[in-house]
């Protein structure tokens, strides 16, 4: 376990210079990428290999659609999920630790800390409005990713403005319906999805707002 942890490491190291020649052109950050990539192939690999034990990852049947009734939260739990979703961004599923990391990103930038908890809200607001597992939304599970596409488009990438700030809203709103997707296919495979909503939305949207500004006025 340990020799794979250190090659997943290298790997990433090489997948994340590799990734950075071939964006250049386009002026993307890689993000995450690395990490996802490199966890889709450990995992992968893994049902080959029974010295590497994956737990709760087996792959299911089809992917069938979610039975869960329209739920509503109460305003403490909305607060509850949002900084969950903060938190699960390093895999901590505690709202308290949420509270820490919003607070110790404010410290950086308040415009971050802000954009992770609005992100993280819109995330959850998301999947409560077509049914998503209460939960699931309670534990951050919906906001984990739209948490990361919030102040990288709102503040880190863009410029803050009123125009991106909008348009940082409807990225994690859009970030939810991928990891919806994203969930439906790898799913059965019994593989996580990681932050690859995350990465594919924000590069989408960076890309999409560079050419609404090439094109204006």
């Amino acid at each position: 376990m340990w020799l794979m942890l250190a090659l997943s490491a290298l790997c990433s190291v090489v997948l994340t210079l590799a990734l950075q020649q071939w964006l250049a052109p386009a002026r993307l950050a890689v993000l995450t990428a690395p990490f996802v990539l490199t966890g889709w192939m450990v995992v992968l690999a893994a049902y080959q290999w029974p010295a590497l034990q994956l737990q709760g990852l087996a792959p299911e049947a089809l992917a069938v659609q979610a039975q869960t009734p329209v739920a509503t939260l109460q305003a403490h739990e909305w607060l509850q999920a949002a900084l969950a979703g903060v938190a699960q961004i390093f895999v901590v599923d505690n709202a308290a630790a949420g509270a820490i990391f919003v607070l110790a990103l404010a410290v950086h930038s308040r415009w971050c800390a802000l954009l992770a908890l609005l992100g993280s809200l819109a995330g959850a607001a998301t999947a409560v409005l077509w049914g998503a597992e209460p939960s699931q939304v309670l534990h951050g599970l919906w906001g984990y990713s739209a948490a990361l596409t919030a102040p990288a488009l709102g503040c880190i990438f863009l410029r803050p403005t009123p125009a991106s700030l909008v348009w940082a809203l409807l990225g994690a709103v859009c970030t939810t319906v991928v990891q919806g997707a994203a969930f439906s296919v790898l799913g059965p495979l019994g593989v996580p999805m990681f932050t690859a909503p995350f990465v594919l939305t924000t590069w989408v949207f960076l890309l999409a707002w560079r050419g609404m500004r090439a094109s204006g006025p």
